[in-house]
């Protein structure tokens, strides 16, 4: 049987045995996977890579007497529950498991991020410790991403109960008042739009189609393809499997977009030429370069506030938030409001209260 077993230092200094087999990596941070009483991430740090190496040829003759990471997963399944605390290496199993699931890149991105750092912090077993101390490192995370993390933990968590873990990790972080992030429309778009395409063709043609057609940057418009396109470009249709309401759109495409849409291959993607997209960070760093050099942009300037623009010259044209809705996606009607309101479209003024005729006029 061919692996190989190697001796890994995480980024605070904690250690962990990797061993590949079978086109798969597993992480081992003590010897309880073997049968073997060994934690050495308890150990002072001088003492640590040495009692590892010890761990490192446990494993070795275990792996030769017939052991594998896939007996240590059979056995759970049998005994139907994970005695103890839930180990490091629950966690990662929690992980490959969720890997093979529908869920998003990102989502899997995520879920593995927390993992990664949760086990930074543990000594191979996970405790409610595990958490705190790693969500303490976090000083400069806004409020979302504070939330974010205790939801993510808290996904974890409940996905290691399906492996009969009884333990509850009582979070005494409580969660905080997300700040919503502002997203600044333009009041010159035209001339911020013909300044990137300067900059970069690629993000101009993202920008303008998240002000003119409504779309979202990162996930709908990066993954477009030439066969979402109808009728001679003159209209783009999206499966609710890629857009975030889960709703099938047909969005009209306005006609000062058509020119810089140039057509292809139906399977392609229209950015990349070829049948795979941009990463999902692509236009997020693309933005990064361009705001650096701009001139135009002011604070709290993002990709979003073409959206954001786009939306309110939607609602000024048509002063209807259904129309709104639709455009956007949106699949509730306050959160069209709520939209709208955030952005104050329009200041309340007395004009705007209801009028009062006196009957003896």
């Amino acid at each position: 049987m061919d692996y190989k077993i190697s001796i890994i230092k995480n980024g605070d200094g904690t250690l962990f045995l990797s061993l590949y087999i079978n086109s798969k990596r597993h992480r081992f941070y003590s010897g309880k996977p073997i049968g073997i009483a060994s934690s050495p991430n308890k150990l002072s740090v001088s003492e640590r890579k040495a009692a590892f190496e010890d761990l490192k040829l446990d494993f070795q003759f275990a792996l030769r007497n017939g052991w594998t990471p896939e007996s240590v997963k059979n056995d759970k399944k049998e005994h139907g529950k994970i005695t103890g605390p839930a180990t490091v290496e629950d966690l990662w199993e929690v992980y490959e498991t969720m890997k093979k699931e529908n869920y998003s890149i990102k989502y899997i991105k995520d879920v593995r991020f927390y993992v990664r750092h949760t086990a930074a912090h543990s000594m191979g077993e996970i405790r409610e410790e595990s958490f705190t101390k790693f969500i303490a490192t976090k000083k400069h995370w806004s409020n979302t991403s504070y939330n974010n993390a205790r939801r993510y933990i808290g996904v974890l968590e409940e996905r290691l109960r399906h492996y009969g873990y009884t333990g509850n990790w009582k979070l005494n972080n409580k969660s905080r008042r997300a700040t919503q992030k502002l997203h600044k429309p333009f009041r010159n778009v035209e001339v911020v739009l013909d300044d990137i395409y300067k900059f970069n063709p690629k993000l101009h043609l993202c920008c303008i189609l998240t002000y003119g057609c409504l779309l979202r940057p990162h996930q709908e418009i990066r993954q477009l393809l030439w066969g979402d396109f109808l009728s001679l470009l003159s209209q783009v249709s999206l499966s609710g499997s890629r857009t975030k309401g889960k709703r099938n759109r047909v969005i009209p495409i306005p006609e000062y977009i058509r020119p810089y849409l140039t057509g292809g291959p139906v399977h392609h993607n229209i950015f990349t030429g070829t049948t795979e997209p941009h990463n999902p960070d692509y236009f997020k760093t693309l933005w990064s370069k361009y705001k650096k050099q701009s001139t135009l942009l002011e604070k709290h300037h993002t990709l979003y506030s073409f959206r954001h623009t786009g939306a309110i010259k939607v609602f000024e044209k048509t002063g209807s938030l259904t129309v709104l809705q639709q455009v956007m996606g949106h699949a509730d009607l306050k959160t069209s409001l709520t939209y709208l309101r955030g952005l104050e479209v329009q200041q309340l003024e007395v004009i705007h209260m209801p009028e009062l005729i006196s009957s003896e006029a």
